[in-house]
């Protein structure tokens, strides 16, 4: 080989060790950032995570648990046979108390499960407002039962899953437990970048870092577990992360995204209830979907405001994908006031609507509820693993520095 590219070849090989070596230190940086994040944050994300995977099917759950407020006798037809929406919410209106009024009604999940009428009832001791769920049979508009939701005194007083809702996105904090849990989504968000950036092979072997090898010994095991299991559930807990950031904090989301296209923002729900509708609610359903055929309707938003209610859809998309399309209709004409679609839209405005289909999962139907469900279990599974890690580490630190003493 020639002097001058011996030396060439010899320069561009320790330029490269120069890199491999500021790679490994930057590496070891992250590195002690995603341990020392993990270990102190871990606890917490496992809560949330944990508690995401139970509300992934929390329908099923609740119908399992509360069979006799929810199941009702099918008859033949299905939902051809339903009474009108109007009259079951006149039903249910008829059960509450003065003052009480119907937020939302929620369509029956399958053809054996009754409506659900979310109801507020003023709680004079609080001075706030307690959340009722009225259940009507859909075949006769008759309340088969109601039970407290949501309680404004005390949150423990909640239904089972109320509790795990509360625990999910506040932490059971009032008022600002949405915000604290936000911010901690986004250390979450950066702990699962890190995650990806330590794992990275610098030594340019992708097969070894994407395949799952069969070690001996269970330290060995525990570290390949920790590796697969953050490497293919990075993506879906960056997706579900994501979208928890916006449920829990919309308009900072929002203010954020506006940087970048600006948002057409829908009708935001107030706690008033009109003294008499000029038009009944199976008109306005009747509105929706004439003009919008495709769309199933999932919940109608009653108390948006007097003079018109909100529908939201959820609409096929193609491929297994589900989308959600929320229209608002004037009572007093039947016109359709907005409509929020996130296929036809700006892109923040569709950006955020993607949110709740992406984080319950039903944007990809049972396969997506799967996913996200498992992305919740990944969250234990990762701190325990990775805890194994540290301790058995830090153990070898300290054999190590005793052998040298009595060295």
């Amino acid at each position: 080989m020639p002097a001058k590219a011996h030396l060439e070849n010899a320069g561009s090989q320790s330029l490269g060790s120069q890199v491999v070596r500021h790679l490994k230190s930057q590496r070891r940086f992250w590195l002690k950032v995603h341990l020392y994040s993990g270990l102190s944050l871990g606890l917490v994300l496992s809560v949330i995570g944990l508690t995401g995977s139970i509300l992934v099917f929390w329908m099923e759950i609740d119908e399992f648990l509360n069979p006799a407020l929810i199941k009702v006798r099918p008859k033949e037809g299905g939902a051809a046979t339903y009474r009108s929406v109007q009259e079951m919410v006149d039903s249910a209106r008829a059960s509450l108390p003065p003052g009480a009024f119907v937020e939302v009604f929620d369509w029956p999940r399958h053809d054996g499960a009754a409506a659900d009428c979310e109801v507020a009832i003023p709680n004079a001791m609080a001075r706030a407002i307690d959340h009722y769920d009225v259940f009507v049979d859909p075949y006769t508009a008759r309340v088969t039962g109601k039970r407290l939701w949501y309680s404004a005194d005390n949150w423990w007083n909640n239904s089972f899953l109320g509790i795990i809702f509360k625990i999910h996105y506040a932490l059971m904090i009032r008022s600002w437990g949405v915000y604290l849990v936000a911010i901690l989504s986004l250390f979450f968000l950066a702990l699962t970048l890190t995650g990806l950036y330590v794992w990275l092979p610098l030594s340019g072997k992708w097969r070894q870092a994407l395949t799952l090898a069969w070690p001996n010994s269970y330290p060995r095991w525990n570290y390949e577990i920790h590796k697969a299991t953050g490497f293919y559930a990075c993506l879906i807990l960056m997706i579900v992360l994501t979208s928890g950031i916006y449920l829990d904090a919309p308009d900072q989301f929002l203010w954020v995204l506006e940087h970048f296209s600006k948002a057409s923002r829908p009708a935001v729900p107030l706690i008033q209830q009109p003294e008499k509708l000029p038009l009944t609610l199976d008109t306005a359903v009747a509105a929706v979907q004439q003009n919008f055929p495709r769309g199933k309707p999932y919940y109608m938003s009653l108390a948006s405001d007097p003079k018109s209610i909100e529908l939201t859809q959820m609409v096929p998309v193609g491929l297994g994908f589900m989308s959600r399309r929320i229209v608002e209709v004037d009572l007093s004409t039947g016109a359709i006031r907005h409509v929020s679609d996130p296929l036809h839209a700006t892109f923040s405005t569709g950006l955020t609507q993607w949110q709740w289909p992406l984080h319950s999962g039903k944007v990809f139907g049972w396969p997506g509820r799967i996913m996200v469900f498992l992305s919740g279990l990944v969250c234990p599974v990762l701190l325990v693993t990775g805890f194994n890690r540290w301790l058995w580490k830090k153990r070898a630190h300290l054999r190590q520095r005793a052998h040298q003493t009595r060295g």
